[in-house]
């Protein structure tokens, strides 16, 4: 997310599997994270919260929170936002780097003007809460496509299944 003002006003960025940029009006956090998950294919739920309130930045990765940091001089997200999923934006609206594209797939992004409780967090990893973003909702989204991307019918994207699920599918 760029505002006309601020380069990554809000900007999640996977580095490595195992190292994460959160990035709060250019200014960047690292989050070392272990991950749990072994193999390929699956599906990682990313949460990632910010109060400006009192600097306090946290990632969650499949309902589950890092330690909680903090930036020096809180500040708040301007207005007038430019949202681009998959792809890290260098300007307002543009500067793409192809190196900096996500590859893969992208579900339910939702964006709230408040920070989630970890009870929330965990409620929408599991899918358990029915409240949706009131700054960015998936199920309302308008959007315009740029370069390749494939869009599949939801039918066929609730035919993955969560590797708990499949082990519930074997008993």
């Amino acid at each position: 997310m760029n505002t006309e003002d601020q380069d990554n006003a809000f900007l999640i960025y996977k580095i490595t599997a195992n190292l994460y940029e959160e990035s709060i009006n250019g200014k960047e956090t690292l989050f070392y994270i272990m991950p749990e998950k072994v193999g390929l294919p699956y599906w990682t739920h990313v949460c990632a919260t910010y109060d400006s309130s009192n600097g306090s930045i946290q990632l969650w990765l499949d309902g589950k929170g890092s330690v909680i940091k903090a930036m020096k001089i809180p500040e708040p997200i301007q207005e007038k936002p430019i949202i681009i999923l998959g792809q890290e934006q260098d300007s307002y609206g543009g500067g793409f780097d192809r190196g900096q594209s996500f590859v893969g797939q992208i579900s339910n992004v939702h964006v709230w003007d408040r920070v989630l409780s970890p009870c929330e967090i965990q409620a929408v990893y599991s899918g358990s809460i029915s409240e949706h973003g009131n700054v960015l909702n998936w199920q309302s989204m308008q959007y315009e496509i740029t370069e390749f991307v494939l869009l599949l019918p939801s039918t066929l994207q609730s035919k993955i299944c969560l590797p708990s699920q499949r082990e519930s599918a074997r008993e």
